[in-house]
């Protein structure tokens, strides 16, 4: 038996599905408020939030100066353990010229570089160093981002590279300060010993000075450097918008950079 309602008209009118999520109101959604001292500790264990807030309010501050006060405190820490002139012998003498020097060369080079003024900007440089390749990777950053069709802006990057930092900054300077003032000074390469005493990566299964291009490569193979990888991509995926494999691809690609830079400094000089 046919329904009588079969033929009646249908009268109701069409209605369209939602438009999708756009990018405009993504951008628009309200962003957590923390504090400076939040975002030094949640960094932690909340990073999503820290990077959250950056949407809103970018900062970066706090970060960097903590980053550049540690490394200042290690390098003069270090040269007052070791000593300033047993610094600079061995590092002479792990230099690719330094078979080509005699004795009294090495004493004379010895000598003119340990003034206590030429002590005190190699402190500064070191410091001088962090802070160009702060701006370094924020650009990288910055850009990688823009490539892949995110939204950020320069201090937005700043912010996502310094607390990125931060946290294996933090960690690592103070395992490296326990390890200065445990370990004697004899157990470690005095020239090598200043880019850290924490064995946190693959280096320590060659010899530096025999296998420098080796050691360059493996050594990249990091914990406190993937952590910053973790972070970074984190950071970019949240505070510009991008998909994970995106923040992961810019992220994985400036590490292969750095990798290469060192392996061609460790090629060139050793």
């Amino acid at each position: 038996m046919s329904d009588p309602n079969f033929n009646e008209p249908y009268n109701q009118e069409f209605q369209p599905p939602p438009p999708p999520f756009s990018a405009e109101e993504y951008a628009e959604e309200p962003a957590p408020e923390i504090s400076e001292v939040q975002s030094l500790t949640s960094i932690f264990y909340e990073p999503a939030t820290v990077f959250e807030s950056f949407r809103k309010k970018p900062r970066f501050f706090s970060a960097l100066i903590i980053i550049l006060v540690l490394i200042t405190l290690w390098v003069g820490a270090y040269f007052s353990k070791v000593g300033f002139e047993n610094f600079i012998r061995a590092d002479i003498e792990n230099s690719s010229g330094a078979s080509q020097m005699s004795k009294d060369d090495i004493d004379k080079r010895v000598e003119q570089a340990s003034h206590p003024v030429v002590k005190y900007f190699a402190i500064g440089g070191q410091t001088i160093a962090v802070i160009i390749f702060f701006f370094v990777f924020v650009l990288l950053y910055f850009l990688g981002v823009m490539l892949m069709g995110g939204k950020m802006s320069f201090l937005q990057s700043m912010g996502v590279t310094a607390y990125s930092w931060f946290p294996t900054v933090l960690i690592s300077t103070l395992l490296n300060f326990i390890l200065l003032f445990v370990k004697p000074t004899d157990s470690y390469d005095t020239a090598l010993g200043i880019r850290g005493l924490v064995q946190a990566n693959l280096g320590f299964l060659v010899n530096a000075k025999t296998q420098p291009i080796l050691s360059a490569l493996l050594s990249s193979f990091d914990v406190f450097q993937f952590y910053g990888m973790f972070l970074v991509a984190v950071g970019m995926r949240i505070t510009g918008r991008i998909s994970s494999g995106s923040a992961w691809s810019i992220a994985i690609g400036v590490w292969l950079l750095g990798v290469a830079i060192r392996i061609f400094f460790a090629a060139v000089f050793g």
